[in-house]
This record gives structure tokens, C-alpha cells and sequence, in this order.
């Protein structure tokens, strides 16, 4: 006689065991039982959670987390968190792990990390209610509510006080991983500091799929229409001050097109030094801060030269240290100029939506892409990168426009087979 392997309803353990199992369900997945437990939370709403363990799940120990979450619920209606027998909860919830984690973590992106989180996580119910209650399920839906999250002010742009936005963009697969990562983050990061003891929901959440490389390409004519933009901005943005001899101060245009000709990552770029700079050559002393190596880079054409040139020289302070400067200071770029975002948005993303939109990171990609499509070798492509491994520079094969058979063709064409 054929038995189910998968039974989809729920059953109660206390018609098998006894009233003592009253409160835990299971069902048959793949031959085996899933045990679910049920019980009312803090708000008084019926909860049937899956039963989730380091050890196998057994109905005892579904029994025990039960017993265990009902006096939880129970403590914090009476406004008392209950000590664990090894260590006592300094952290319980999602928003004080994040308030601990922003305030001592030590991160050059704990600025960007921190709008993040409170940007999408702030009114979310689950933030504030004891982790150990939060549902994955609850998780899930979150993860849902992002993907169809409008993000109008993704386009927003500060040049000339003016907005862009485009009503069917939604937070891109990418986006969204990297703000279920972040809680994650949060909540491992109280767990070694020993601020929580318990189990890290957010680890059950499954991550959307995401192609790194596909979604990384301008046309010719977009790249055009981008550079052209920047170089407007800066002319319009140029201040007109004693020192300036008001030829524009061309950053913003420098940047992105060091971007699109190097490769180079943001922090790489905007920790150029001018003595890293060989205009004999054609060369620039670059740093993988990733892989914490140097490298070079080159610069493509007399323009790219002079515009560097022209950086140097119409800066106000030509024996400063940096490439990258305020004008008219010393002081280096912590971040990339805005236009070079805002106009990235402008004119590129304002027809794109989801995993299509840009950043300003992706130039380094879009770098790659035109590399590929013009046939160079992926080794040449490696070094430019400063790929650690050939690995990582296969993936843009697939970028390949051509399939090879006009090069095969021509190869074989004076042979004779």
C-alpha cells in the first residue's frame, strides 16, 4: 500500500500523545514529520510557527520551545524579559540591535548603512517585537513588500533643484538582498558581542537572484549622451570666485570618465595621487583596496590626458596631494561629485526599471562590457580589473555579442580542408 510522502494539512500531536503535546502540529514532508507550534503572542493573535533547531526536531523538544516561548510571551506582557540559564538578553529586539550595531560597529559604510535601515526597516511591526517571536514567515512578507516597494526617489536629483522620477521604479533584486543582508548583519553582530542569545531568523530568508552582469550595459550613444551631461553640469556648476579663471572645473566629467576607461572602483579613483600620475607613459599607479595591491592603469587618449591636466592645473592649490580635491582646498573627495550620480539617473535610468538601473559602481562593469564586446582577451580584461582570480572575469563572457562564427569563418577561409 502506497503511503503520501507529503501531507500539506496539519495535524495535532495531542490526538496521538495525549493533551500533554496540546499546542504542537505536524505534517508530513518527504516521509519525515515537520513539527509546528501554536500559541497566542504578546498581541493576543493566534501564531502557528514552524519549529526551527540547531538539533534534530523530535516532539519534545517542539514541546520544550513551545513551553519556553509561552513564558516568554507571558514575561513580556508583564513587562519583564526572563535570564536564559547561560546568559541574560541585553538585546532583544531588531531595532536595539541595529541602534548597538550602527553605534559601535566601525564601517565606512555604517553612514549609507544606517539611511538604509531606517529607511525600509523603520515602520516595519517585526523591528520592535522580541526577535525570538519573529516569525520567518513574517520575514518573508517583508521581503515581498520591498520588491513591490516604489522607490520614485531613487531618481531624485539635487542639479538645479530638480526631480526625476519615474512612477514604475521598484527596488531591484540587488537592493533587496542587501537590506535582508544588513539585518542579518545586525543581528550576528549582537550575537558575537554576546548581546543576544538566540537563533538569527533572518538566516531562513531566502535570497532573490540576482545576474551581476547582465543588467551592467550602456549603448555608445547612452555613454555619449552621460559624458555630455556631466560636462554641462560642471560648466553650470563652476563658481566664478578670484582664483578661478572660470575654465570649468570639469570633476565631475573626470570622474566618470576615468570609470568608464579604467575600471576602477569609486574609492580607487577618488584616492588617485598626483604623483601616482605618468602623462609620458599614459599611465596611473592604481590601489585595489579590495585585494590591497597596486596596479596600473592607463589613460586611453590625449583627452582623457588633458582633461587630468586641466584638473591639476585649475584647481587653485597644483602641489596638493590628491587628484580628487574640493577646489580651491586640500582637501580629498570622500565621495564621488553628485552629478556623477545625478546625471547617471537622469539621463540613463529614467527609461529603466528593477535590476536595470545604474549605479555609480557599475561604470566599473560597463567598463567590462564594452571590453567584451569588442573582443578583447579576458585575460587583458583580468589584469585591467584587477581581478584576483580568472573567475571572476568569465562572467562577462556571456556579454559576448558575437558568437564567434564570423571569426571562425575568417580563420579556416585560406585553409583547405
Amino acid at each position: 500500500m502506497k503511503t503520501s510522502k507529503t501531507s500539506n494539512k496539519l495535524k495535532p500531536l495531542s490526538g496521538e500523545m495525549g493533551e500533554k503535546y496540546s499546542g504542537i502540529y505536524y505534517k508530513i514532508v518527504k516521509g519525515k514529520k515537520v513539527y509546528f507550534i501554536s500559541y497566542r503572542n504578546e498581541l493576543g493573535k493566534v501564531v502557528r510557527k514552524k519549529v526551527i533547531s540547531d538539533k534534530p526536531v523530535t516532539a519534545t523538544i517542539a514541546k520544550d520551545i513551545l513551553s519556553d516561548t509561552v513564558k516568554l510571551v507571558k514575561s513580556i506582557k508583564d513587562g519583564v524579559l526572563p535570564e536564559t540559564k547561560k546568559a541574560k538578553h541585553k538585546l532583544t529586539t531588531l531595532q536595539q540591535m541595529a541602534d548597538y550595531y550602527f553605534t559601535n560597529k566601525i564601517s565606512k559604510t555604517a553612514k549609507q548603512e544606517r539611511s538604509r535601515f531606517n529607511f525600509h526597516c523603520q515602520n516595519e511591526e517585526f523591528i520592535n517585537k522580541h526577535l525570538f517571536l519573529v516569525q520567518v514567515e513574517e520575514l518573508e512578507e517583508f521581503k515581498t513588500k520591498l520588491m513591490n516597494k516604489k522607490t520614485n526617489n531613487i531618481l531624485r536629483t539635487e542639479l538645479a533643484g530638480k526631480e526625476v522620477t519615474n512612477p514604475n521604479h521598484t527596488l531591484s533584486n540587488k537592493s533587496v538582498n542587501t537590506i535582508i543582508s544588513l539585518c542579518l548583519t545586525i543581528v550576528k553582530y549582537a550575537i558575537k558581542k554576546q548581546q543576544y542569545k538566540g537563533d538569527n531568523p533572518f538566516v531562513y530568508v531566502e535570497k532573490l537572484e540576482v545576474d551581476n552582469v547582465r543588467i551592467k550595459q550602456m549603448t555608445e550613444n547612452e555613454i555619449e549622451k552621460y559624458l555630455e551631461s556631466l560636462h554641462t553640469a560642471d560648466i553650470r556648476y563652476t563658481r566664478d570666485v578670484a582664483w578661478h579663471d572660470k575654465t570649468p572645473y570639469r570633476i565631475s566629467y573626470l570622474f566618470a570618465l576615468l570609470a568608464l576607461t579604467t575600471g576602477a572602483r569609486v574609492q580607487t579613483i577618488l584616492n588617485i595621487k598626483i604623483k601616482d600620475i605618468n602623462f609620458e607613459k599614459k599611465q596611473i599607479q592604481l590601489y585595489n583596496f579590495k585585494t590591497e595591491t597596486p596596479y596600473i592603469g592607463h589613460i586611453v587618449s590625449d583627452k582623457v590626458a588633458d582633461v587630468i591636466n586641466e584638473i591639476i592645473l585649475n584647481n587653485g592649490y597644483p602641489n596638493r596631494e590628491y587628484l580628487f580635491c574640493v577646489k580651491g582646498t586640500e582637501k580629498r573627495y570622500n565621495n564621488y561629485p553628485n552629478p556623477v550620480r545625478g546625471k547617471l539617473n537622469e539621463i540613463i535610468n529614467i527609461d529603466r526599471v528593477g535590476d536595470e538601473l545604474l549605479t555609480v559602481r557599475d561604470l566599473r562593469n560597463v567598463f567590462a562590457t564594452r571590453l567584451i564586446n569588442r573582443g578583447m582577451n579576458l585575460s587583458f580584461i583580468q589584469n585591467l580589473l584587477s581581478h584576483k582570480t580568472p573567475n571572476m572575469t568569465t562572467r562577462y563572457a556571456q556579454m559576448l555579442k558575437s558568437t564567434g562564427g564570423d571569426e571562425l569563418k575568417e580563420n579556416f577561409s585560406d585553409m583547405k580542408l
